[in-house]
């Protein structure tokens, strides 16, 4: 518990590495518009081969893996970099840009590569509203991880105080969270399967129905 007493008092630094992100978040937005940028075609190309083909996946624990390794990964690379508190500090200002530029690229991509089959689910659905209350879960956890990023050396006396609240913390919130993602992906992709099985075309509907029914030879339609 020491720890993590220790961590809250990272709370100015975890304030200002949410303003820092939110507005590299603006900044990324703006130049994802750029699409033939290297940037941008390099967090397209990650997205579109890497992440979400296994979003895709029918198992709930492929999804979780894929979110629970891309998530930590990132996060602990914030980690390892503040040990130099001003690279730190950039590197949460390069982790906003390239969030922003992420959220452009998905905002232009089909709505099939979105999540599995790119459905949304019945809001009365409980896993979906399970899935999602844990997803938010990712929100402090990040906000921990950019104060630790920014200003851990000023709050603990060595760099291990710091992987040990990660580790015993921060990188379990994350799997939760995680977990929940895959959950409401999971809910999403049934529901679409579900959609495409009882589906009718209502364009189709309306050009066949003033057609003859020519498996019967009935010809109602001419003779009225």
């Amino acid at each position: 518990m020491e720890a993590l007493s220790s961590l809250l008092r990272l709370w100015p630094e975890m304030l200002t590495g949410t303003g820092i992100i939110c507005l590299g978040a603006a900044v990324g937005w703006a130049f994802g518009h750029y699409e033939l940028s290297v940037p941008v075609r390099a967090i397209n190309w990650w997205l579109t081969r890497v992440i979400l083909p296994r979003l895709r996946k029918r198992s709930w624990s492929r999804r979780t893996a894929t979110i629970f390794v891309n998530n930590t990964t990132v996060l602990a690379t914030m980690v390892a970099l503040g040990v130099w508190p001003t690279v730190g500090l950039a590197a949460v200002a390069v982790l906003g840009v390239n969030l922003g530029i992420a959220l452009r690229v998905l905002a232009r991509l089909p709505d099939d590569l979105l999540g599995p089959e790119g459905a949304t689910a019945p809001s009365s659905d409980w896993r979906m509203t399970a899935g999602v209350a844990l997803n938010l879960l990712e929100v402090p956890a990040i906000v921990a991880t950019l104060g630790l990023s920014i200003g851990y050396k000023a709050v603990f006396a060595s760099a291990g105080q710091a992987w040990q609240i990660f580790g015993l913390w921060i990188a379990p919130v994350l799997l939760i969270a995680a977990a929940g993602e895959a959950m409401w992906l999971g809910v999403a992709r049934r529901s679409s399967e579900d959609d495409r099985s009882g589906s009718i075309d209502p364009l189709s509907c309306a050009e066949n129905a003033g057609e003859p029914d020519r498996s019967t030879g009935d010809d109602t339609l001419k003779r009225n």
